[in-house]
Formats: C-alpha cells, sequence, structure tokens
C-alpha cells in the first residue's frame, strides 16, 4: 500500500511528480493512486498516457504533446494525470524538456514516471519529484554505490568497466546511463574537502559532460575521467 495515500486531507501531501520504481508487473498499488486523483483511467480526458513507441524509445515530440496537454483546464475530474510508463527509455531531451513542467507544474496536475530502475534518469528529475519504490525494488540494495567506487578502483579494472559501460547496445541507453553516472560523480565531488581536487574534478565532469553533447569517443571520455580523477 502507498502510505501516504489514504483520504483527500492526504491528497495535500502528494507530491505532483511522483517515480515509481518497479518491475512493471506490481500496478496495482499504482492504480490505486490513479484512482485517488481522478475517478478511473479508461476513456477519461483527464489521463494521459505515454510510453515507448515500438519499444525504442519516448521522444521529445510525445513529452511536448503531454505538456500541452497539462496546460489544459481538468475536464471531468478535479485533476489531471499523466503517466509516463518505461521512463527509463526517455531520451536525454525529452527528460530535459520536462523540467520546467517539473519545476512549476500546472495547477491540480500530476504526473507519474513509471520506471525499471530510477537511476536511468537525470538527476534533475530525481530531484523534483517524490521516489517510491514497490516490490523487490523496495528491499533491493541500491548499487549506486558499487558503481561509484569504480573511482578508487586499480587501472585494470577501470578499464574493465569502461568496456562493459561502452558495450552498452542501445545508445540511448548507454548514453543515459554515462549521464546518470556523472550525475552522481559530481554529488561525490561536492562533499571533498579539498579544494583543489573538487574543481579539478568538476572541469573533469564538465568536459566529459561537453564530449558527450559533441558526441567525441565515449571510451575515450572515460577513461580522460576516471585516469584523472584526483582522489
Amino acid at each position: 500500500m502507498l502510505f501516504f495515500l489514504y483520504n483527500t486531507h492526504e491528497m495535500k501531501k502528494f507530491s505532483h511528480t511522483t517515480i515509481f520504481e518497479t518491475a512493471l508487473d506490481e500496478l496495482a498499488e499504482i492504480q490505486e493512486a490513479i484512482t485517488l486523483l481522478i475517478s478511473k483511467s479508461e476513456n477519461n480526458p483527464d489521463y494521459f498516457e505515454i510510453r515507448a513507441e515500438q519499444k525504442q524509445s519516448i521522444g521529445i515530440k510525445q513529452t511536448r504533446d503531454m505538456i500541452n496537454w497539462l496546460q489544459l483546464k481538468p475536464y471531468q475530474s478535479e485533476n489531471k494525470l499523466a503517466i509516463i510508463k518505461e521512463a527509463e527509455k526517455l531520451t536525454i531531451e525529452a527528460q530535459n524538456s520536462l523540467l520546467k513542467t517539473l519545476e512549476e507544474p500546472p495547477a491540480n496536475s500530476y504526473i507519474f514516471l513509471i520506471t525499471k530502475n530510477h537511476r536511468s534518469l537525470l538527476q534533475t528529475i530525481i530531484s523534483r519529484a517524490r521516489l517510491i519504490r514497490l516490490g523487490s525494488q523496495a528491499t533491493e540494495a541500491d548499487g549506486v554505490e558499487a558503481e561509484i567506487e569504480i573511482l578508487q578502483a586499480p587501472i585494470h579494472e577501470q578499464i574493465k568497466w569502461i568496456e562493459e559501460k561502452t558495450k552498452i547496445k542501445n545508445p540511448i541507453e548507454r548514453k543515459n546511463a554515462l549521464h546518470v553516472f556523472l550525475s552522481e560523480v559530481h554529488g561525490q565531488v561536492l562533499e571533498q574537502e579539498d579544494r583543489s581536487k573538487k574543481l579539478a574534478n568538476l572541469k573533469l565532469i564538465e568536459t566529459t559532460l561537453e564530449g558527450l553533447k559533441r558526441n567525441i569517443n565515449q571510451k575515450l571520455l572515460l577513461e580522460n575521467l576516471l585516469f584523472n580523477f584526483q582522489k
């Protein structure tokens, strides 16, 4: 059960954007949340759903259509609800297009992002949402710490890790994974006490992000980051 969804009074505590991390077949709790926001999802003009087309990715056109729809006033229900299924398939551009709406959501509008792994989303998305883990996802150990440990690993382990990361077949998933990793590295760097190391590492992250944007060889970018990272 969703501990914060019980009655109309509790709805005031409901975040305008919620990330549900789930294996996607455990939707009973999500359906409960839906029915508390709108009367029913089927044929309701105040319900909007998008997912990957032909199991590829969710692009900026789909998110822009959703954003435009959210600007309209509710027609049948008190609220409007948009759901993005398989949110891990959102392209970087699609995620960035959501930021302003997540920061300043239209009145009576709610967005659910359903994903197998919330770390596949940009940190800027995660920071603007409430995260709820359902089912097995709620008890799984967070793998981010293990991922970050590669910064301290020997060079031969770093090389192996880089090979694995750059061999992800889907270019969108690969780029998303690298952005998520860089976001986590950024968070760790901000906690460094040594100012000179912090500045040098922030510059490394900035260089890597710029390289990804310009489609520079990802293997070379990661090698530059890991081999020059100041611990």
